[in-house]
């Protein structure tokens, strides 16, 4: 297949009248919902969490890096076979210190997106999102306006790129 490992689109979009009807009830997005539990987020007193691992998958490590890892507390909220909205997950510290902590992914987890959450004495930081979709646009016409117009009806062409995860182009 070449440099790219997936499947590359060509797409023709044409660009609906303001006017034209909506559907009725309108359309959700695909599958179940995600429903991970509300948290509040406190902006003092966690872990700073700098950089993460992008992707992992069941029975694999992740890694945070940051400071004030050695004391942190995770949760983790993923996919679940049996919990439509997903569930919380058991983490396993594989290794920490002061500005590094790996853990992993419990193998009876489901692949998807997961989201885990550090913490200390009960405060959280904001969600980090394991396996989250990265969304690339391409086009050699780029669809914005010039300044003080809107954008009329018209055919632009673009490119989609699926890509599995963990894979890329050279």
């Amino acid at each position: 297949m070449g440099c790219l490992e997936g499947l590359l689109l060509a797409v023709q979009l044409q660009l609906a009248p303001d006017d034209w009807p909506q559907p009725a009830p309108a359309l959700g997005a695909p599958g179940q919902a995600y429903t991970p539990p509300p948290r509040e987020v406190a902006t003092d007193g966690v872990p700073l969490v700098f950089a993460h691992s992008d992707d992992v998958l069941p029975d694999q490590s992740f890694v945070l890096s940051g400071q004030g890892l050695a004391d942190a507390k995770l949760f983790l909220w993923g996919p679940s076979a049996t919990q439509p909205g997903g569930q919380a997950w058991p983490v396993r510290i594989v290794s920490r210190s002061d500005d590094v902590l790996i853990a992993a992914v419990p193998e009876s987890a489901p692949a998807g997106l997961y989201l885990v959450w550090v913490g200390r004495g009960g405060r959280w930081g904001a969600p980090i999102r394991l396996n989250a979709p990265e969304l690339w646009w391409h086009s050699p016409n780029p669809a914005a306006a010039a300044a003080g117009h809107q954008p009329t009806t018209g055919t632009w062409h673009c490119e989609v790129a699926l890509i599995e995860p963990g894979r890329g182009a050279c």
